[in-house]
């Protein structure tokens, strides 16, 4: 199956740019009831720095889980997995990934535009026909 190159690049920005409607989402105390029905919650700490832990537990006064840090080493990027805790005490605010309306809709909005204009392109022979 032949596509043109427009649609093409469509199509890859489409999917990468609908990767981009989640924002991190507020959830509300008290923490421990819903903690680990979550795989991935952003935690900030009282500094104010927000780290980011995958299948989370409560196991004593601690919130538990595994957080992965990301770094460039001789122009390769590599990854590492630590296990990191944080003290309940120390939770200033907990975050899920939900979805982003306000991007969602400005994405299907762009799509509709991009398709109207590879559309009255390809109708009048822009396309390279």
């Amino acid at each position: 199956m032949y596509r043109s190159r427009p649609v093409s690049l469509g199509l890859v920005g489409l999917f990468l740019w609908s990767s981009a409607c989640t924002k991190w989402v507020p959830l509300e105390p008290p923490y421990p009831q819903w903690l680990e029905e979550y795989g991935k919650l952003q935690i900030t700490n009282e500094r104010g720095v927000p780290v980011v832990f995958r299948e989370p537990q409560l196991k004593g006064d601690s919130v538990w889980g595994t957080v992965v840090t990301s770094h460039w080493e001789h122009g390769d990027l590599k990854h590492s997995e630590r296990v990191a805790a944080i003290p309940v005490e120390s939770v200033q605010k907990i975050e899920k990934r939900g979805s982003d309306a306000a991007t969602t809709i400005t994405l299907w909005v762009g799509v509709g535009l991009l398709a109207g204009l590879i559309g009255a392109a390809g109708m009048s022979g822009g396309l390279g026909n």
